[in-house]
């Protein structure tokens, strides 16, 4: 296949990645914002493998595995889980080695993996924020400018997110 092509799909893949990413942090549930973090992590996952990052399609596998998985288990009273795969990351960061720009995607995997654990959509929103710069970052290093903007709205949706659904106070303000 002409490499130009390939890129072209590579980035339109990565347009309906960065759609359903953005998306998932509109929702107030952490069940309908963990259901699109697994489809938008699929389809991230094959925008990198055609990009050539593999470091970063594997933790983007690994990543809707764990929202598949956080998803269906609407309990959080054990950490075993996230330690569970908090080792799956050291272990596929180290088969897919790059060199020291796999760290960002791990780093990014690494902070996901814990902020997706939180019962609260919005300590959520709160932790994936660092995540998005770490993967800002990988995503200029490796030349995928539709995954920078990807993370550059997923930013500004988890900004919106964070307002959107921000506790008011209900103490009536003395005049």
């Amino acid at each position: 296949m002409d490499e130009g092509l390939l890129l072209i799909i590579a980035h339109a893949i990565g347009v309906l990645g960065l759609i359903l990413f953005a998306l998932s942090f509109q929702y107030s549930s952490p069940r309908h914002l963990l259901f699109l973090r697994v489809l938008g992590g699929v389809v991230m996952t094959i925008h990198f493998i055609l990009l050539g990052a593999y470091t970063a399609a594997a933790i983007n596998v690994i990543a809707a595995i764990k929202s598949y998985v956080y998803y269906r288990n609407k309990r959080r009273d054990s950490w075993a889980i996230p330690v569970i795969f908090t080792g799956i990351l050291v272990l596929s960061t180290a088969v897919t080695w790059q060199g020291i720009i796999s760290l960002l995607p791990f780093m990014a995997g690494l902070i996901g993996t814990y902020a997706l654990w939180m019962a609260s959509a919005q300590r959520i929103r709160w932790l994936m924020l660092p995540g998005s710069l770490f993967w800002i970052v990988h995503n200029i290093l490796v030349v995928s400018p539709t995954a920078v903007a990807s993370d550059m709205i997923n930013i500004g949706s988890i900004l919106l997110g964070l307002w959107r659904h921000r506790r008011v106070s209900t103490v009536k303000k003395s005049p």
